[in-house]
């Protein structure tokens, strides 16, 4: 088909250029096709355009169509002129003498009218692509930019020019123009606790190259260090303050490699373990059905002994915990064998039976379900004081649980939930247990279902003419030969059991407020680590 011009104007910009080329899409003059592509072009961050990107995102048959688009006999519209040619001089090098410098000059142009930053970052990193076509402007430009820059970008936009106006025009003449109005808006910034754009300010000295990377991670950190000191200052008494914890541990992880850093690693270190108590206590407070007396202090003095040195360290002490069961809490009144969780609930945890044994009476049922709640309650805490010590370490990313999960093979994820459990197990390695939860509850009862298929055991229930799935709790119980009575009694107190937590019908239902979730969650996420890495100590594939 040939090319029509494109009956949109010049001085239209971003989304009203959008809506105008996509209004052409269903008008027969036009080239579907191009339409499709232009649209596509519009739509791309200005910041993220690359070859990489470009051939990292879109098709090769389409990266190919990119370069193929004869943009300047159809339009005299600025943004489509300067967004298409672009695009093919960075897939296409050769084109830089043909067309840079009417690129530079298009996203100028769109500045000075618009005063939109991204143009003008643009307009620079397009000038660093060839700095020589340039030579003899260079000065000018810079003594154009000197106003704009020292009074009109807000902080997030001056901290990118930064970056691309030290390979322009230089270290010296960068750092002249903007270091000390740089320090000057961060202390300004500080003072009116405006902290994320103290930090953008620190990532524009990092630009202009008064900070190296690691002096840049330092400073960042003292920023959200004192960030995290005026929560602390002005919190009120019994107050959920789950940002306090975050920024602790985002400080943490910019300078916890960083040579420089380590004496504000072990302040910070500090900070965020005491933050995390507190969140664990008022968690546990908000989040419980019952919330037994909990010596917080004997718990973490445990949890230290334990030397969780890395991650791996705290991997292994998670999976080392075996899933609750009623010998805890010794009904007979006999003395029990040592079991790992006698140092944890000893003090806390018994039924007041006197030793007698416990029969079957309500009253007797009764307590040990409030003794089951009081122990898991005890549990969830260990859990959580353990996962914060392997935070300290890193976080292992989705698509490392995706390949982890391959890899293992195990038999309690049908190969079509992979990418769900990675997802999930992820979130719950991030402290995201709400989404974690979401993810991760419904395909636990997904994978018992499946377990039951490889144990050829029926969840089917047939009924005369009708025929239906178990529910879940039907499920557990025709897994009770396979995955051991205690463990099944277990997973029905804390999923079903109304009177005890119920946690996957009240999650489903909506019936769980943010809180409650975020408590119980990291219970269930563990549960799915137990049965994912170690299937095998639970049930056997025939």
């Amino acid at each position: 088909m040939e090319q029509v011009q494109l009956t949109v104007p010049d001085g239209i910009f971003k989304g009203k250029l959008h809506a105008a080329i996509w209004q052409l899409q269903n008008k027969s003059d036009f080239d579907k096709q191009l339409i499709d592509d232009l649209l596509l072009i519009l739509k791309m961050d200005l910041r993220q355009i690359s070859e990489e990107m470009l051939r990292e995102n879109y098709k090769p048959e389409t990266v190919e169509r990119f370069t193929k688009i004869d943009i300047i006999p159809i339009t005299n519209n600025k943004e489509l002129l300067a967004r298409v040619l672009d695009i093919q001089i960075v897939l296409n090098r050769t084109l830089i003498g043909k067309h840079l410098k009417n690129v530079a000059g298009y996203y100028y142009d769109i500045f000075s009218i618009k005063e939109d930053f991204e143009y003008l970052v643009r307009y620079l990193a397009v000038i660093k692509q060839a700095k020589a076509i340039f030579s003899g402007q260079l000065t000018d430009i810079f003594d154009r930019l000197k106003p704009i820059l020292v009074s009109k970008p807000s902080p997030y936009w001056l901290s990118r020019i930064c970056f691309e106006l030290t390979i322009v025009f230089g270290k010296e003449e960068s750092q002249n123009l903007l270091k000390n109005l740089l320090e000057k808006r961060k202390a300004e910034y500080l003072s009116k606790r405006e902290y994320q754009s103290a930090i953008w300010c620190v990532d524009g000295l990092q630009g202009i190259g008064v900070f190296n990377e690691q002096e840049r991670h330092v400073q960042a950190a003292l920023v959200l260090e004192q960030e995290a000191d005026q929560i602390v200052a002005e919190r009120q008494p019994n107050t959920y303050y789950p940002t306090l914890s975050n920024k602790l541990s985002a400080a943490l992880n910019l300078v916890f490699d960083v040579q420089e850093g380590q004496e504000v690693k072990k302040r910070l270190i500090a900070k965020l373990e005491a933050a995390r108590l507190d969140d664990i206590k008022m968690v546990a407070v908000g989040g419980a059905k019952i919330s037994p007396e909990i010596d917080y202090d004997k718990l973490l003095e445990t949890v230290n002994q334990m030397n969780i040195n890395s991650f791996q360290d705290g991997w292994r002490t998670l999976l080392g915990i075996p899933v609750l069961t009623e010998s805890l809490f010794n009904p007979s009144g006999a003395k029990p064998e040592p079991t790992f969780f006698d140092q944890f609930f000893d003090t806390y945890i018994r039924l007041s039976t006197k030793g007698k044994p416990i029969g079957t009476t309500k009253g007797d049922a009764a307590k040990m379900n409030e003794a089951r709640l009081n122990a898991r309650e005890i549990l969830i805490i260990l859990l959580k004081m353990i996962k914060n010590k392997m935070d300290i370490f890193g976080i292992p990313p989705e698509e490392f649980m995706l390949q982890n999960l391959v890899d293992i093979k195990s038999s309690f994820i049908p190969n079509s939930r992979l990418r769900i459990y990675a997802r999930g197990l992820a979130a719950g390695f991030e402290n995201d247990f709400l989404l974690s939860a979401h993810l991760l509850v419904p395909q636990l009862e997904n994978s018992f279902r499946h377990v039951a298929e490889l144990k050829k055991i029926s969840v089917t229930n047939y009924n005369q003419d009708e025929e239906f799935e178990n529910t879940f709790g039907g499920v557990l119980q025709k897994l009770t030969g396979v995955f051991g009575e205690e463990v099944i009694v277990e997973l029905q107190s804390f999923f079903l059991d109304s009177s005890n937590v119920n946690f996957r019908n009240e999650l489903m239902h909506g019936f769980m407020d943010e809180r409650r979730i975020e408590h119980y969650a990291i219970y269930a996420w563990w549960l799915t680590l137990k049965f994912v890495y170690q299937t095998e100590g639970y049930f056997k594939e025939e």
